[in-house]
């Protein structure tokens, strides 16, 4: 559809995913590790091709961290012209940046909000000085790429790399993580900060029952901290 080879999608069959795997998270530090080796391995390129691409897979890890998008073609289809930075109600002099998403995994448009830290250390100090003389329908990451699907395929292909190398693939317990495992760190960050399950459900375009089955779960470590937590603190006085 989007190479115009047909006008609409096809009805595809529904496939119920209710009992697959779930993904484990990324504690943030992780996720800021997986995000400087990026930019270290662009800054390891003679080419300018390459530095770049290594550059914005930085910046797109640390949007991915700091907004509940699905990890994929998701972020890679918002353009300039879906990003507005919009005033704080509240708090005056500050900005927020707010994005439109179109065809999204369960609906045709959504609106969300991007963590201001982001907008602050990134968009601002990276991306706008990247590209200043963009236009408005150019894609908000990788404007110079146009086929998305190799671009993604690109992407998660280095992710797997990077994070094999450095050792955090797996978790502690031998689960993989992918790039949508950051999905999941941003509902667990935002809601132990004291977000909601229905603002997280709402932002995160998703349901409150989806959240409690695959992405907001007490780990085993927690669960076995609560559960024998008393022989700890009997044994080393704590």
């Amino acid at each position: 559809q989007e190479r115009g080879l047909i006008n609409k999608r096809p009805k595809m069959p529904s496939i119920d995913t209710s009992d697959s795997e779930d993904r484990p998270a990324f504690a943030q530090k992780e996720i800021k590790q997986i995000a400087e080796r990026f930019r270290l391995e662009g800054l390891e390129y003679a080419s300018s091709n390459d530095k770049e691409f290594f550059f914005e897979c930085a910046d797109l890890i640390n949007f991915n961290r700091s907004v509940p998008v699905r990890p994929g073609l998701e972020p890679l289809r918002i353009k300039l012209k879906d990003c507005v930075a919009i005033e704080h109600i509240k708090y005056k002099g500050e900005k927020v940046l707010h994005i439109h998403l179109k065809d999204t995994k369960t609906k045709k448009k959504h609106e969300l909000t991007v963590s201001p830290e982001f907008y602050n250390e990134t968009f601002i100090k990276s991306m706008k000085q990247r590209y200043p003389n963009s236009d408005k329908n150019d894609y908000l990451f990788f404007p110079k790429v146009e086929n998305r699907h190799k671009l993604y395929e690109r992407i998660r292909k280095n992710f797997f790399r990077l994070t094999n190398e450095i050792g955090i693939r797996y978790n502690e317990l031998g689960q993989p993580r992918t790039m949508y495992s950051i999905r999941h760190s941003f509902f667990e960050q935002r809601h132990k900060m004291g977000a909601s399950m229905d603002s997280l459900s709402v932002m995160g375009n998703t349901s409150n029952e989806m959240l409690r089955k695959h992405y907001i779960k007490p780990k085993s470590f927690e669960l076995h901290d609560e559960v024998y937590g008393s022989y700890y603190k009997k044994k080393y006085g704590v």
